[in-house]
């Protein structure tokens, strides 16, 4: 929880530095990969980002946010494909869930990237 509070307030550094002690007590816990990943990525460090995704990912399969996230990582690092791939999956998984704010925010995503082609 106090890695979350410092990624809230914006301090990556130490949200990423307290998500690593808990992934040590907890290996397997797929929030503190998102998590620590959001941090990365909001650094701009996006292909430790994407593998903090990934990690969540492979314990959550089915984890919308996770997709959308490594996208939007893939997306940083200008790798079109693989982010539209991230985003298409999250977007069917976003619209199991029917979690509208996600849907929308992964649909504005490939609205940009359609914008590139």
């Amino acid at each position: 929880m106090r890695g979350h509070a410092k990624d809230v307030l914006e301090r990556y550094e130490a949200a990423i530095s307290d998500f690593d002690k808990g992934l040590q007590l907890k290996p397997d816990d797929a929030l503190a990969y998102f998590r620590r990943g959001s941090a990365k990525d909001e650094l701009g460090h996006y292909e430790a980002a994407i593998s903090d995704f990934d990690e969540c990912i492979k314990r959550e399969p089915n984890c919308a946010q996770g997709y959308f996230m490594r996208g939007y990582a893939k997306y940083g690092l200008k790798q079109t494909v693989e982010a539209r791939a991230d985003f298409q999956k999250g977007l069917e998984l976003a619209e199991q869930e029917e979690n509208e704010e996600l849907i929308e925010e992964v649909k504005q995503s490939l609205q940009e990237l359609d914008n590139l082609d």
